[in-house]
Protein backbone atom coordinates (compact mmCIF):
# COMPACT_ATOMS: atom_id res chain seq x y z
CA UNK A 1 0.00 0.00 0.00
CA UNK A 2 2.70 2.57 0.42
CA UNK A 3 4.25 2.07 -2.77
CA UNK A 4 1.36 2.72 -4.18
CA UNK A 5 1.36 5.81 -2.60
CA UNK A 6 4.29 6.78 -2.82
CA UNK A 7 4.49 5.39 -6.96
CA UNK A 8 0.88 7.67 -7.09
CA UNK A 9 2.69 10.68 -5.24
CA UNK A 10 6.17 10.72 -7.61
CA UNK A 11 3.65 10.65 -10.99
CA UNK A 12 1.49 13.29 -9.58
CA UNK A 13 4.72 15.04 -8.99
CA UNK A 14 6.17 14.16 -12.48
CA UNK A 15 3.16 15.31 -14.24
CA UNK A 16 2.71 18.88 -12.20
CA UNK A 17 6.61 19.65 -13.34
CA UNK A 18 6.00 18.82 -17.03
CA UNK A 19 2.71 21.27 -17.04
CA UNK A 20 4.33 23.77 -15.59
CA UNK A 21 7.67 23.36 -17.93
CA UNK A 22 5.10 23.31 -20.60
CA UNK A 23 2.60 26.13 -19.44
CA UNK A 24 2.84 29.58 -21.50
CA UNK A 25 5.27 31.77 -20.40
CA UNK A 26 4.69 35.39 -22.39
CA UNK A 27 7.39 35.85 -23.86
CA UNK A 28 7.40 32.69 -25.53
CA UNK A 29 4.05 33.74 -27.91
CA UNK A 30 5.95 36.85 -28.90
CA UNK A 31 8.98 34.61 -30.46
CA UNK A 32 7.00 32.52 -32.42
CA UNK A 33 6.99 33.14 -35.93
CA UNK A 34 4.41 33.23 -38.25
CA UNK A 35 4.50 31.74 -41.63
CA UNK A 36 4.28 33.63 -44.96
CA UNK A 37 0.89 34.17 -46.30
CA UNK A 38 0.00 34.57 -50.33
CA UNK A 39 -2.01 37.90 -51.07
CA UNK A 40 -3.46 37.52 -54.30
CA UNK A 41 -2.11 35.01 -56.91
CA UNK A 42 -3.45 34.22 -60.73
CA UNK A 43 -5.61 31.28 -60.70
CA UNK A 44 -3.18 28.57 -62.56
CA UNK A 45 -4.49 26.06 -65.09
CA UNK A 46 -4.35 23.18 -63.39
CA UNK A 47 -3.18 20.12 -65.67
CA UNK A 48 -5.34 16.73 -64.53
CA UNK A 49 -3.54 13.24 -64.14
CA UNK A 50 -4.07 10.75 -66.99
CA UNK A 51 -5.19 8.13 -64.93
CA UNK A 52 -6.38 9.44 -61.15
CA UNK A 53 -6.61 7.12 -58.51
CA UNK A 54 -10.53 6.51 -56.49
CA UNK A 55 -11.79 9.87 -57.40
CA UNK A 56 -8.95 12.83 -56.18
CA UNK A 57 -7.97 14.35 -59.33
CA UNK A 58 -5.00 16.43 -57.72
CA UNK A 59 -3.28 16.07 -54.38
CA UNK A 60 -0.01 18.61 -54.24
CA UNK A 61 2.07 19.97 -51.79
CA UNK A 62 3.63 23.03 -52.01
CA UNK A 63 6.57 24.30 -50.47
CA UNK A 64 8.58 27.80 -51.17
CA UNK A 65 10.80 30.25 -49.19
CA UNK A 66 9.67 33.81 -49.21
CA UNK A 67 12.14 36.47 -48.44
CA UNK A 68 11.29 39.22 -45.49
CA UNK A 69 10.59 41.75 -48.29
CA UNK A 70 7.96 38.75 -49.23
CA UNK A 71 9.61 37.43 -52.41
CA UNK A 72 9.56 33.87 -53.43
CA UNK A 73 12.95 32.22 -54.34
CA UNK A 74 12.02 29.86 -56.79
CA UNK A 75 15.02 28.28 -56.74
CA UNK A 76 13.60 26.47 -53.14
CA UNK A 77 9.88 25.77 -55.13
CA UNK A 78 9.44 22.25 -54.09
CA UNK A 79 5.78 20.76 -55.56
CA UNK A 80 5.01 16.88 -54.74
CA UNK A 81 1.80 14.57 -54.67
CA UNK A 82 -0.29 13.34 -57.28
CA UNK A 83 -0.15 15.51 -59.96
CA UNK A 84 2.82 17.03 -59.69
CA UNK A 85 4.80 16.66 -62.41
CA UNK A 86 2.20 17.48 -64.82
CA UNK A 87 1.78 20.77 -62.98
CA UNK A 88 5.21 22.07 -62.03
CA UNK A 89 5.31 24.98 -64.35
CA UNK A 90 1.54 25.87 -63.79
CA UNK A 91 2.74 25.85 -59.83
CA UNK A 92 6.03 28.00 -61.20
CA UNK A 93 4.14 30.44 -62.75
CA UNK A 94 1.64 30.77 -59.71
CA UNK A 95 3.83 31.40 -56.96
CA UNK A 96 6.07 33.51 -59.37
CA UNK A 97 3.59 35.95 -60.19
CA UNK A 98 1.61 36.11 -56.67
CA UNK A 99 2.39 38.58 -54.21
CA UNK A 100 2.85 37.33 -50.65
CA UNK A 101 2.88 38.93 -47.00
CA UNK A 102 6.47 37.90 -45.58
CA UNK A 103 6.78 35.71 -42.76
CA UNK A 104 6.41 37.98 -39.05
CA UNK A 105 8.54 37.30 -35.61
CA UNK A 106 7.59 39.79 -32.97
CA UNK A 107 6.06 42.10 -35.66
CA UNK A 108 8.93 42.18 -37.78
CA UNK A 109 9.07 40.56 -41.54
CA UNK A 110 11.34 37.75 -41.27
CA UNK A 111 11.91 34.89 -44.07
CA UNK A 112 9.84 32.01 -43.66
CA UNK A 113 8.14 29.40 -46.01
CA UNK A 114 5.43 29.20 -48.04
CA UNK A 115 3.56 26.02 -47.26
CA UNK A 116 0.06 25.06 -48.59
CA UNK A 117 -2.02 21.84 -50.28
CA UNK A 118 -4.22 22.13 -53.20
CA UNK A 119 -6.58 19.32 -54.03
CA UNK A 120 -9.26 18.61 -56.49
CA UNK A 121 -11.77 15.38 -56.37
CA UNK A 122 -13.99 14.62 -58.75
CA UNK A 123 -17.70 14.50 -57.65
CA UNK A 124 -20.08 11.78 -59.39
CA UNK A 125 -23.91 12.76 -59.06
CA UNK A 126 -26.81 11.11 -60.66
CA UNK A 127 -28.65 12.41 -63.61
CA UNK A 128 -32.05 11.86 -63.27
Amino acid sequence: MRYRFTLLTLLAIGLLTSACATAGGGSRDVDRTEPPTMVRGPQPDWRLPSTPPKGMLLDLRVEVRVDSAGQPDIETLRVTGQGSTENQEAVRAWIRNATFQPASQAGRPVPGVFKTRIMLKAAVRRAG
